[in-house]
């Protein structure tokens, strides 16, 4: 019985092969979208899933508040968390800490030298708390001595090669100081799919007693293990009594500390904070890439099921005539889902032809051993068998549903009642859909466009950064000089400068301030940054008053600032005229003033997904952890490549122990946009898929339609109509079809997109001219789908249409 319903699909596929390859093209790419997208949104939901304890695991965020209002958030804590809170909190059964600042650092064997990104500080427990494997190692004991280090099995290869690292010492370079370390650990590469991603860690137990105890610097990354949520809402309740019994230093003593417990496979999507490492998705974006998956599935199915529906009435006679022999509701039911089992077997063999060819250009972090990959093969598999049920079952029931004595006596036409709604409500649904997708593509694009043509304040555009080298190196100062003075003799040099921070760098630190005369426990929290003489006019900062850092006050370097608008008001001066020669007291000075000698307006930092921060820019080193960290050189219009070659050469002669890695500053600014744009390119690249399966189905609806008022052409023809008329006639329908969508789809497309640009401090809004650039290009593909097939029609001479039976 069922090799008679597969005969008798087969016989009816081949009977009409120009619908049955829209309907398998159509599915077939629709399903590849939807698995694309469906693995590329399990990937973003699925950071940190591998680790053992993963339900259990918590990372410990502070804030703080003052006057019942939170002043700041940050995903870090201070160094003295960890020990305190497993000691004093029951529910605490094990704590970890990583220390994150400065985590890029030179790492030297021999002769071999990086400057490695991620080499951090973390507790003896790291290896035993998450599930990261060792290749070479015991898990508890590899970082229990001090100047131990465990390295990745990438790190391994680039300084050791193919000899054993164990025993072997790696020279550790930072601003601070120095470290000989001692490998006693290869762990295998971070997965992609883990928010940490380090190269190198150094024990704890390396740091200074300071670093390990400290109450004072939020720069540790500190994680819990506990039993469950209501044991973290239990800690959150406990916290802010242990704070105060141990935060003893002046700053933030005002503040009430707190801490969010973020479950360790919630931080990937978490929208992201100051001081954080990794790179984070956005749940809101997975969450519409899920929408669009989810849709152009859909259309696709829709495809078949219109073509069905417009052929509805050439089956409508066959199922009468079965059912007067006898066929029952069953039958015809095995029959139409055979004929759709059939079409979703050939569309699943174009859908793995066509994963085959997408994988190959897409991230292997992503699609690496698809085959292999039990989801894919999971979702693949379910999605097949809704589609097929949806694609026969549907027309099975629009079917029997019919009269079969009026079908035998034809008393039923193509524009009749039947399955008529149905058919329009379904191109209404592709229509509203398509124009869903082009207003989010179209926002998406104006959104980052917008980040991009801003104007932010300083001048990224011709410059040159480096990592300076570390401080820790002999004679640093005098060779730091002497590099610099020979920067400034190269020609196509305009500025040479160094700061501790550069656009697409957060600033320093923030440290609690206050305006001279204010009370104590009125602190600010301020970014600070040390910059040099040349840093204002290298980056084309613009001073609304005052004046610049100049060698001619030598008092520059021990007693002034220079803010930006946004710490002006924060300090309660209500004009920059106010500000000048106003004192501040900074964060561990107790009653030292600094003297206010300029005000520059607001520029970004960070990207435009945040607001302007208070900034403090000083020539004064009051911390030694501020430091110089970068060296920045402005260009003219020599040649690029020669300037470049000449500093690397210049950075060589001077700090040949040190690595030279430079960026150019405006590509680097703008990588904080890559998320959006990849976003961007996504939803861009499936509007197009989508696009083109409602074209397959127009083609294919709009031939049926053609095909089926032939004799109407004809006389419409004989009695005068011209070829213009009749592409009028048929174009209407749609027309109003794709009219009535816009008014569908436009609220739900505004309400969307203005959900996803919440996620920005600076952002664009969802205009007329997206939505009328969407109504634009749906009626232009219509028009010129409908009207390419029409006129073909319409040109045929009368004679030849009114044959047609």
């Amino acid at each position: 019985m069922a090799y008679h319903y597969l005969q008798l699909a087969f016989r009816s596929l081949k009977r009409n092969p120009f619908y049955s390859i829209i309907s398998i093209v159509g599915i077939g790419i629709g399903l590849c979208a939807y698995v694309l997208l469906m693995n590329y949104t399990r990937v973003e939901k699925g950071f940190d899933n591998f680790h053992a304890d993963k339900d259990n695991i918590y990372r410990v965020e502070s804030y703080f508040e003052k006057n019942g209002q939170v002043t700041d958030s940050w995903p870090t804590s201070s160094f003295g968390y960890a020990a305190a809170m497993k000691n004093e909190i029951p529910e605490v059964k094990e704590a970890v800490r990583i220390d994150n600042y400065d985590c890029e650092r030179v790492v030297r064997f021999e002769n071999v030298k990086y400057r490695e990104p991620r080499v951090v500080f973390a507790d003896s427990n790291f290896f035993s708390f998450f599930s990261y494997p060792l290749i070479q190692g015991n898990a508890r004991e590899v970082l229990k001595e001090p100047n131990s280090i465990v390295i990745s099995e990438s790190a391994a290869r680039k300084y050791f090669g193919n000899s054993n690292p164990l025993g072997k010492i790696l020279h550790i370079s930072t601003i601070k100081k120095n470290y000989d370390c001692a490998v006693t650990g290869i762990f295998k590469d971070f997965p992609a799919n883990s928010t940490l991603q380090l190269n190198l860690i150094m024990s704890y137990m390396t740091a200074s007693q300071w670093e390990q105890q400290t109450w004072y610097m939020h720069q540790a990354y500190t994680y819990v293990k506990v039993d469950g949520g209501q044991a973290a809402k239990t800690i959150e309740r406990k916290f802010p009594a242990l704070a105060e019994k141990y935060k003893t230093e002046a700053a933030m003593k005002e503040h009430k500390w707190g801490i969010h417990l973020v479950p360790l496979v919630a931080i990937h999507l978490n929208p992201a904070k100051p001081y954080e490492l990794e790179t984070k998705g956005s749940a809101s974006a997975v969450r519409m890439l899920f929408v669009i998956a989810l849709v152009v599935l859909v259309i696709s199915w829709v495809n078949y099921i219109n073509i069905f529906i417009s052929r509805a009435l050439e089956r409508a006679g066959e199922i009468g005539v079965r059912k007067m022999a006898g066929a029952g509701i069953g039958h015809i039911f095995m029959q139409f889902i055979a004929e759709a089992l059939v079409v979703n077997l050939l569309s699943l063999l174009l859908f793995f032809a066509l994963m085959a060819t997408v994988i190959s250009f897409a991230p292997s972090a992503f699609f690496s051993g698809w085959l292999k990959e039990p989801f894919i093969w999971q979702v693949t598999a379910g999605t097949f068998i809704a589609g097929t049920l949806i694609t026969g079952g549907i027309p099975a029931m629009i079917l029997k549903s019919l009269n079969t004595a009026q079908v035998l006596k034809n008393k039923m036409s193509f524009r009749s009642g039947l399955g008529n709604g149905l058919r329009n409500g379904l191109i209404l649904f592709q229509y509203a859909s398509s124009i869903v997708l082009i207003v989010s593509t179209l926002t998406v694009h104006k959104q980052i466009r917008f980040m991009q043509s801003q104007d932010l304040g300083i001048s990224t555009g011709q410059t040159l950064v480096f990592k300076a080298p570390p401080k820790s190196e002999d004679h640093y100062e005098d060779r730091m000089l002497q590099f610099a003075e020979s920067l400034t003799g190269i020609s196509g040099v305009t500025y040479v400068t160094q700061s501790s921070a550069v656009p697409g760098v957060m600033a320093g630190y923030d440290m609690a301030n206050r305006r001279a005369g204010d009370p104590d426990n009125t602190n600010k929290l301020c970014q600070m940054i040390r910059v040099d003489y040349n840093f204002l006019p290298a980056y084309g900062l613009k001073l609304i008053d005052g004046r610049n850092f100049s060698k001619s006050y030598p008092t520059d370097t021990l007693e002034t600032v220079i803010l930006n608008e946004t710490a002006m008001r924060l300090f309660g001066f209500h004009s920059a005229s106010e500000a000048l020669n106003g004192n501040i007291h900074l964060e561990g000075h107790g009653d030292k003033r600094f003297r206010v000698i300029g005000v520059t307006s607001n520029f970004h930092l960070e990207s435009l997904k945040e607001n302007y921060r208070p900034l403090v820019l000083l020539m004064y080193n009051p911390w030694k952890w501020i430091d110089n960290q970068f060296v920045s050189i402005k260009l003219g219009t020599a040649s690029v490549d020669q300037v470049v070659n000449r500093v690397r050469n210049e950075f060589r002669s001077h700090f040949p122990e040190s690595s030279f890695d430079f960026f150019f500053l405006d590509d680097f600014y703008n990588r904080q946009y890559q998320q959006e744009m990849l976003y961007g390119q996504i939803v861009m690249y499936f509007s197009l898929l989508a696009l083109f399966i409602v074209c397959l189905g127009l083609v294919g609806l709009s031939s049926f339609m053609l095909l089926k008022r032939k004799k109407e052409i004809g006389i419409r023809r004989v009695i005068g109509a011209g070829i213009f008329d009749i592409l009028k006639i048929l174009n209407t329908h749609f027309l109003k079809l794709v009219l009535l969508a816009v008014c569908i789809a436009s609220p739900l497309a505004w309400w969307g997109m203005h959900v996803w640009l919440q996620d920005f401090a600076y952002r664009t809004s969802v205009g007329v001219l997206e939505f009328l650039g969407a109504t634009a290009i749906t009626l232009l593909i219509t028009i010129f789908t409908v009207t390419c097939l029409s006129f073909r029609a319409a040109s045929v001479k009368p004679v030849n249409s009114l044959r047609y039976d």
